[in-house]
Order: C-alpha cells, then sequence, then structure tokens
C-alpha cells in the first residue's frame, strides 16, 4: 500500500516552528470568517454543515438567521495538503492542484511522513488529555448539501455530522486537504459547553474565532523535509 505524504504550506518561520515541534492550529470559526478576497480559504460554511433556517432560529432569536450551519465551536484545526499521485515511485502534484495551492500565496512547504508524524501528535494529545481526529476532509457538492438536509429533517443523521469540521464544499476539491483536528474547550467557552451559538455575544464570537492552540510534538526533522513552494509544485519526490 502507498503512504502519500502530507504537506504544510506556510511562511518559513512558521514551517520551521512546526520542524521544530510546535504544532499550531485555529479554532475552525476562523476558516469561516476570512476576507472575502482571500479565496483559498474564505468560506462561510468551512469545517460545517450547511443548514438552512426553516424559521425555528429567527423565532427563537427575534432576529433573521443567516449563513445557518452545523458546525462544532470547541475544534481547533491544522490544514495540510495530502499527496495524491505517485508515478515511477516519486509523488507530486498534479496540475489541477497547482492553481488551488498557489493560491494560498505562501513561500515555503514541510513535508511530512504522516505515520509517524500522526503517532507523534497522538503522543502529545494523549498526555494533555485532549480528544484527536487526523483524516481527510470530505467535500460535498450543492446537491448534496440538500440531500444531508432532507436527511436530517427527515430524522436520518449521518455518522459525519459528528465531525462537521471535516465538510467542505466541493469547490475547494484541488486543496485535496488533510485535517487535524483536537477538540478543546478554553475557559472562556466553557460557559457554552453546550455549543449553542445563541449564548455567544458579538465579542465572545470574535475572542472564539481568534483564539489558537499550541501542542508540542517534539522536533520533526528526522520525519519531515523543508522546500519552497516553487519546488513542491515542479519536482517529484521519492517514496521512502
Amino acid at each position: 500500500m502507498v503512504i502519500y505524504p502530507i504537506v504544510r504550506l506556510s511562511s518559513r518561520k512558521h514551517i520551521e516552528s512546526l520542524q521544530n515541534g510546535k504544532l499550531f492550529l485555529r479554532n475552525n470559526t476562523y476558516y469561516q470568517r476570512i476576507e472575502e478576497s482571500d479565496q483559498a480559504r474564505n468560506d462561510v460554511f468551512d469545517g460545517s454543515i450547511p443548514f438552512p433556517d426553516d424559521g425555528t432560529l429567527s423565532a427563537i432569536t427575534g432576529n433573521e438567521v443567516k449563513n445557518a450551519r452545523i458546525m462544532k465551536f470547541t475544534a481547533y484545526v491544522a490544514c495540510f495538503y495530502h499527496f495524491h499521485c505517485e508515478k515511477y515511485g516519486c509523488f507530486y502534484v498534479p496540475e489541477e492542484d497547482k492553481e488551488a495551492l498557489l493560491a494560498f500565496n505562501c513561500d515555503t512547504a514541510l513535508i511530512i511522513d504522516p505515520v509517524e508524524f500522526e503517532t507523534r501528535v497522538r503522543r502529545a494529545c494523549e498526555r494533555e488529555n485532549l480528544p484527536l481526529m487526523m483524516r481527510d476532509v470530505f467535500y460535498i457538492s450543492p446537491d448534496q448539501e440538500k440531500e444531508i438536509i432532507e436527511h436530517i429533517r427527515s430524522g436520518f443523521v449521518p455518522m459525519f455530522i459528528r465531525t462537521p469540521q471535516y465538510v467542505k464544499s466541493n469547490r475547494f476539491y484541488e486543496q485535496h486537504e488533510y485535517r487535524i483536528s483536537i477538540d478543546y474547550t478554553p475557559d472562556f467557552l466553557a460557559a457554552h459547553i453546550n455549543g449553542q451559538v445563541l449564548s455567544l455575544n458579538d465579542e465572545e464570537a470574535k475572542e472564539l474565532y481568534e483564539s489558537t492552540l499550541t501542542i508540542d510534538i517534539g522536533p520533526i526533522a528526522d520525519i519531515s523535509e523543508i522546500v519552497t513552494v516553487e519546488e513542491l509544485l515542479n519536482s517529484y519526490f521519492k517514496a521512502e
């Protein structure tokens, strides 16, 4: 079985920090509030399941509820590209993915052995007693969104609704995202542990989407390689 590496794209400074053992994660709501000018990341429904208000939420709040969705407020995520093409024993980024990765406007990438990396992340989270998930994102089309909504309203709940932080629109499919998700409740959110969006005022919501989490997983230089994004997009990497 071929095991495909994962890749973190960022600035040189942040890539070196990860290679030195600092895994940085943002609250999932951060990606829902990124400015529209950032076409690579902007998606109000990132890591959530769109669920149009049928009037219930508006009746409760007394206000129109826009962009209603099913999501998890305690999900902190780190995002990676997942290699998925291999030729003659080498991994590479296909042409159809290159534009999507360039849109992140990053100059540095870290290619990582996912097997040992997952082991080290898991150990670090076990030490801190933090619930952890690591897997590829599930991309859904507009038609699938409608089907999901119909299923939920009819009483059938798909399994992946328990992990909405792994759901994204298929317009981002070429990003081939692998995502680490850690379930963490910061102190300021403890009073809202039931996860009800209605219990968060604007100030608390801002504090939530600006909040971050850093986990010390130990140095990973022995299982990773720093390259430029240009090298990533135009080179073949031998499978070890």
